[in-house]
């Protein structure tokens, strides 16, 4: 079977925030080539001039998409990523390419996906068998961000084991693949509400929920963030990047129940003053976690 690729090449440092930005513009089918780029290619991307960085510096992401797919307007996105990660992180000189090739990625893809075990839940891909005691959790990562690998997403699953969700209304903003929701009603929450702008994550999310058995237990919607969204909740999950997190400020706020929670996840662990300076007057910040370069809190509304 044909396949489309765009690949990648940035810093190894700026990798996991790439990643995390690319699953945001529904692109999780990606495979990272980490700090073995051969003095040999990069002799082919650069002509052989002189100057190469050094192997090891650099690393590969590769994302791939069926064959049928139009990914001219996935490599503009990707190209303003990069510019946006830039101006925080040292990507180095950036390199897209795009090629079809035939190859049995399906297989290949699948192999990086195994079996996450955060708290009392177990992340599990659906073709993978799982036995151990943990709660599981199926998911089918191939459309939208929210395997349960990326740090951020095991942020927001750690801290939200750390509250107590039996009987409580949730939504879940920028609900990605549905891992959250699916873990909020795992957790005994009794209202769930995903919504998602894109379409894809939609997509994911309504056939992680019939993986699970829960079509009937989260609504889910198609909208812009909270903009949708009626009525007031008792927590909020949202793992989006910092900047979104800060432009919904006043709509947290507002659909938000007195006394009720907040877990927000997509922040870099450098934005940590920037954070407690944008949601500290408005919010009791009960806890920050950080793992590696991201971070995530809970945030209380008094």
């Amino acid at each position: 079977m044909n396949y489309k690729v765009i690949t990648i090449k940035v810093k190894a440092k700026a990798i996991d925030a790439l990643v995390f930005h690319l699953g945001e513009i529904g692109i999780d089918s990606v495979e990272i080539v980490d700090n073995n780029i051969s003095k040999e290619d990069l002799d082919k991307m650069y002509n052989n001039v002189n100057g190469l960085p050094s192997p090891g510096e650099y690393s590969l992401v590769r994302c791939y998409f069926d064959v049928g797919i139009k990914i001219d307007g996935y490599v503009s996105k990707i190209n303003d990523i990069i510019n946006h990660i830039s101006e925080f992180i040292d990507v180095g000189e950036t390199f897209i390419s795009t090629k079809e090739v035939e190859d049995d990625y399906l297989n290949n893809w699948k192999k990086y996906y195994k079996v996450v075990e955060i708290g009392e839940l177990a992340i599990v891909p659906e073709w993978e068998s799982y036995d151990g005691e943990k709660v599981a959790i199926k998911i089918e990562p191939a459309y939208a961000f929210g395997s349960g690998s990326h740090e951020t997403t095991i942020i927001s699953l750690e801290l939200m084991q750390k509250i107590d969700l039996k009987g409580k209304s949730i939504v879940d903003v920028g609900c990605g693949s549905g891992i959250l929701s699916i873990a909020a009603n795992e957790l005994g929450a009794s209202e769930i509400v995903a919504v998602d702008l894109d379409e894809l994550a939609i997509k994911s999310t309504n056939n992680n929920l019939k993986l699970n058995d829960m079509s009937e237990c989260v609504k889910v919607m198609h909208g812009n963030l909270l903009d949708k969204v009626n009525g007031k909740f008792d927590v909020i999950v949202s793992n989006i990047i910092f900047g979104v997190l800060v432009s919904m400020k006043e709509d947290l706020k507002s659909r938000l129940k007195r006394g009720g929670t907040i877990v927000l996840s997509g922040m870099l662990a450098t934005q940590k003053e920037q954070f407690i300076e944008k949601f500290g007057k408005d919010f009791k910040i009960v806890e920050i976690l950080t793992m590696g370069e991201w971070q995530g809190a809970i945030l209380k509304y008094e």
